[in-house]
């Protein structure tokens, strides 16, 4: 029975279980994703198996050491077998950040490290490692004007020529020491939820797209001693999304699906224009520094 109605990435999805990260939807008896509680680990672990991650054509299994257990199907049907007790935002955030990709993946979309913003009519996304600002370039952006698209995570699909990104659901990750950015109410609900142990609280943004957006710029992000943007050429992008892609590449079982993911970033990186912005950590907590500003001059 699912008691949950969501809308999140362009799919409607139903769960048995709160998922407080997603918007809410009307009840309806059809949904693109099932996310609901089974018994797994009989089925998949064994008594000293450590995590893994089992990849087949139509469906994963994901297996966290003594957290949780999923079983993700091509179909859309997402089962999890809860190993420990979750607050609901962690239980939100691995939902997120483990079981959706992998139904992306499994349906040929490009599932990218990065967060996304509309930025003067543009809609850019900002790829890079875990810690490289991701999230502090979206709070720029956002609190510049722009419209969340999505953070921490890109899924991506080709439509005739272009690549488009997906709205994901209203939520920023901020570190605990940027909250005092978080004031503007025309942006960030009031509600926050803080049950987070880790450095960052995940915070509500009012204005989320509401339909895919055709991707303009790619935004790599690396912090360096000095401050520099530069555009960068089509295999740079390419190396660099492979290296920021939420699964690794090649499929060993499946080629095919190895060589659609491989025609996704080509025709990503061939139709929009990418840039390497290198920024000095400390530029972060400068009050007269703003990534949006570096933005606008290039697109200019």
């Amino acid at each position: 029975m699912y008691n949950y109605f969501y809308q999140a990435f362009n799919k409607s999805i139903n769960s048995d279980k709160n998922i407080v990260f997603f918007q809410e939807r009307h009840p309806s008896s059809g949904s693109d994703i099932k996310i609901f509680q089974k018994k797994l680990s009989k089925k998949y672990v064994k008594h000293n198996d450590d995590s893994f991650k089992d990849t087949k054509k139509n469906k994963c299994v994901i297996f966290l050491k003594s957290k949780i257990i999923f079983e993700i199907n091509k179909s859309g049907e997402i089962y999890y077998e809860c190993l420990k007790k979750f607050d609901e935002s962690s239980f939100a955030k691995i939902i997120c950040n483990m079981a959706l990709p992998m139904y992306f993946v499994l349906n040929d979309f490009l599932a990218v490290h990065a967060s996304a913003a509309t930025v003067n009519g543009k809609n850019i996304i900002f790829s890079g490692k875990s810690g490289n600002g991701k999230s502090n370039a979206l709070l720029d952006c956002l609190q510049g004007g722009a419209e969340l698209i999505t953070e921490d995570l890109a899924i991506i699909s080709n439509i005739d020529s272009g690549s488009y990104i997906h709205p994901a659901y209203p939520i920023l990750n901020i570190k605990k020491e940027m909250l005092y950015r978080v004031t503007n109410e025309d942006i960030f609900s009031k509600k926050m939820f803080l049950k987070e142990s880790n450095d960052k609280l995940p915070v509500k943004i009012k204005n989320l797209a509401k339909k895919p957006k055709n991707i303009d710029f790619i935004i790599f992000l690396e912090w360096s001693d000095e401050n520099s943007f530069n555009q960068i050429s089509q295999k740079d992008a390419f190396l660099k999304i492979i290296a920021n892609s939420w699964h690794s590449y090649p499929f060993v079982e499946d080629r095919d699906r190895t060589e659609i993911q491989i025609q996704n970033i080509t025709q990503l990186v061939s139709s929009s224009n990418a840039y390497l912005l290198k920024r000095n950590k400390d530029n972060i907590n400068v009050a007269d520094y703003s990534i949006t500003d570096e933005i606008i001059n290039i697109l200019k």
